[in-house]
C-alpha cells in the first residue's frame, strides 16, 4: 500500500512560500545543481529541446539537481511525445475506420491522452502548474513572470 496523504513539498518551494520550518525537515538536503545537468542521449530532439530551454529556470529555482535527471528526462519526452501525437492527430483525424468500415477512436488520441497525463504530473512535481506554485511567495526581483510565459510558450499554450 503507497503512502496517503499529499505528496510531501520539496524543501526550495516551501522557503519560497515561506513556510520552511527547520523543526519540520527532514534532513535530506540534496546539493543545489551549478549548471543543467547534462541532457541524456535518448531523448528525441524535441525532448533535447525543451531540457534546454526549461532546464536553467529549473536550476535558478533550486527545483533541478544532478538527482532529477530520470523525471526532468521523463517530464521532456512525455512533453515531446504528445507533441507528436498532436501533430499526427492534426494530420490523420481523431477517429480510425477499419478494414469492415467501423469507426473507433485513432490510436494516437489515447498516446495524446497518456503523453498529456504524463506532462501534467512531471510539471506538477517540478512546480511547473498554477496548482503547485499556489502560496509562493516570489520576491520581485525573480524572473518568474518570464519564467511562466517561457513555459507557456514552449508548451504552446
Amino acid at each position: 500500500m503507497g503512502k496517503r496523504g499529499p505528496k510531501p513539498t520539496p524543501a526550495p518551494i516551501k522557503k519560497k512560500r515561506g513556510t520552511y520550518r527547520t523543526d519540520r525537515d527532514k534532513g535530506v538536503v540534496l546539493p543545489d545543481a551549478i549548471a543543467v545537468p547534462k541532457c541524456p542521449d535518448f531523448l528525441d530532439d524535441d525532448a533535447k529541446k525543451l531540457w534546454e530551454q526549461l532546464g536553467p529556470s529549473l536550476v535558478e529555482a533550486k527545483l533541478l539537481t544532478d538527482a532529477d535527471v530520470l523525471s526532468y528526462a521523463l517530464l521532456c519526452q512525455a512533453w515531446s511525445d504528445w507533441k507528436h501525437a498532436i501533430a499526427h492527430i492534426q494530420h490523420s483525424g481523431i477517429v480510425a475506420c477499419g478494414e469492415s468500415g467501423n469507426e473507433y477512436q485513432a490510436p494516437a488520441v489515447g498516446v495524446r491522452n497518456k503523453a498529456w497525463s504524463m506532462v501534467l504530473k512531471g510539471c506538477q512535481e517540478f512546480g511547473l502548474t498554477p496548482s503547485s506554485r499556489t502560496g509562493l511567495v516570489i520576491p520581485k526581483s525573480s524572473p518568474e513572470d518570464e519564467e511562466t510565459a517561457e513555459t507557456r510558450a514552449i508548451l504552446g499554450m
